[in-house]
């Protein structure tokens, strides 16, 4: 696998190599540069929500040196009221630029945007439901 390290590719297991590749090629498509791999943070406590997030170095961004990706989602359904939706894992870049120094604020960032969005969602469902 490119982009790591020889000493890192013995870090990596098997399915982390292939969600590093995921996580690499989208640095590539959404941000238009090569990165090489760093490490794995992991976050929060096992018995509830751990998450790993991948780190990477940039190396060709015009302003940003890292990037940290992960998988979010959950395989599964969550079911509002008549609107089931399957939720399918989905892969997270987010450059480390502005108010992101760190995986932490990474995530942390990403998932106040995601529950500011979850909460409008519901707020016109409620509005929509006093029009009727």
């Amino acid at each position: 696998m490119d982009g790591l390290e020889p000493a890192a590719r013995l870090d990596v297991v098997a399915g982390d190599a292939e969600l590093i590749e995921g996580l690499r090629d989208l640095i590539r498509q959404q941000h238009g540069c090569e990165s090489r791999w760093l490490e794995s943070v992991d976050l929060g406590r096992p018995a509830h929500a751990k998450r790993t997030i991948q780190v990477f170095e940039l190396l060709d961004h015009p302003r940003a040196t890292r990037a940290y990706g992960w998988r979010d989602g959950w395989i599964g359904e969550v079911v509002f009221p008549r609107n089931p939706q399957p939720i399918v894992p989905e892969l997270v870049v987010v450059l480390g630029i502005g108010p992101v120094v760190d995986a932490q604020t990474a995530l942390f960032t990403t998932t106040r945007a995601k529950i500011r969005a979850q909460s409008d969602w519901v707020f016109e469902q409620l509005a929509r439901r006093e029009r009727n």
